[in-house]
């Protein structure tokens, strides 16, 4: 049987959510893709569930549903009174939180929806955050922001307001997006078509607008759409992988290379051939310092250790340490890279977390920071 499990965030209860799990949770061993459903200000998280619960079972895919008290203008990402307090982050401490009870769901990317506040949560959630989704779902937004001027209409200033963190455009420009209303959801319906017109025009290539016939303002009217546009995210996701392996497509598409950390200078190593976890603890390059760096395309790579052939992969779902340690590449296996500029970079694991060479590298490599300093940085040496 399907099982719900609630919850609370540890640093406020008020905010609450919902975890829905598809019926096979308990016989498998395979992680779980993750849907985040946010609601809208008539704040209904119950009905949002019961809507995508099919899609849930249909697709194996688990349901997370948090709820924003009505004192929390969640939608405008920042408190009003207090700015440094911000409603993405804490929807991510808020999976972080649950997925240290329930390993079997995969919160490295997940597939986003919201409806009316909703809507405007998810697409400046994404700004901020598009490297974290799989598939973005807007619904009908009362308000909108679009890609240029300054906030909260636009994203011109973006790092001025959130505190030196600016938009994705690599990523968003990759990113599939849906933005769905009712065709006689009027007061709405303009904006969400200058939405799309202005994704189109800054050059986002996977945007999608559906309009849903004899539908007003409501959610669940957008169920089907939503649940059709999700199921399409998760079965290329899936070919595409498949595609890859099939063809070798990874083994040609690599760079051999060193990393050194900004840390302490020293190379990242493969300790003991590839045995032991990765720390940078050596001053030369030889084969268990160098790696293929392999693009798996949409901004991620995968590491490969000339030490023993084996991937680099963030244990226990990123609640590990660093090792050379798997035969394939799977999603423990996969590193978001993120460009520093001049020859730098960081990366970012399963778990969602920077990976850190932590106590300047003095200890094992590690995937456990939310933000990237020196420790999380490396330079990228072409062998």
């Amino acid at each position: 049987m399907s099982k719900t499990h609630p919850g609370s965030y540890s640093g406020n209860p008020a905010f609450t959510y919902t975890l829905y799990m598809p019926s096979s949770a308990s016989s498998v061993t395979t992680l779980f893709p993750l849907a985040v459903l946010i609601h809208g200000l008539s704040r209904k998280p119950e009905a949002m569930l019961n809507d995508y619960k099919d899609f849930s079972q249909q697709n194996q895919c688990a349901l997370f549903v948090p709820y924003f008290p009505e004192q929390y203008s969640y939608h405008r990402m920042i408190s009003g009174n207090d700015p440094s307090f911000r409603f993405d982050r804490l929807l991510l401490h808020m999976l972080d939180e649950m997925k240290r009870m329930h390993q079997q769901v995969d919160i490295s990317k997940f597939l986003l929806h919201g409806y009316s506040a909703g809507g405007r949560f998810v697409h400046r959630f994404a700004y901020l955050n598009a490297s974290r989704i799989l598939g973005l779902s807007i619904g009908a937004p009362g308000e909108i922001t679009l890609i240029g001027n300054n906030w909260p209409v636009g994203t011109g200033n973006l790092p001025t307001v959130f505190n030196g963190d600016n938009i994705d455009r690599e990523a968003m420009s990759v990113l599939p997006t849906q933005i769905c209303i009712g065709d006689l959801d009027k007061e709405r319906v303009d904006k969400a078509k200058r939405l799309k017109d202005n994704y189109d025009n800054v050059g986002l290539k996977w945007v999608q607008y559906d309009l849903v016939k004899n539908a007003g303002h409501d959610s669940s009217s957008m169920r089907n759409i939503v649940s059709a546009f999700f199921r399409s995210v998760l079965s290329n996701i899936h070919q595409t992988a498949n595609d890859r392996i099939a063809s070798g497509a990874s083994e040609k598409a690599h760079r051999v290379i060193a990393l050194r950390s900004n840390a302490n200078g020293k190379f990242v190593c493969a300790e003991n051939a590839g045995r032991d976890s990765l720390i940078a603890n050596r001053d030369s390059v030889a084969g268990w310092e160098t790696f293929d760096m392999i693009d798996l395309e949409g901004g991620n790579v995968a590491l490969k250790s000339h030490a023993n052939g084996r991937y680099v992969c963030a244990e226990n779902g990123g609640n590990g340490t660093l090792m050379a340690s798997r035969k394939k590449i799977n999603a423990w296996e996969t590193f978001r890279k993120v460009d520093r500029g001049n020859g730098k970079v960081a990366f970012i694991a399963v778990n969602g977390k920077y990976v850190s060479v932590g106590n300047f590298g003095n200890s094992e490599l590690t995937a456990d920071r939310d933000n990237a300093g020196n420790w999380e940085t490396f330079d990228v040496v072409e062998k």
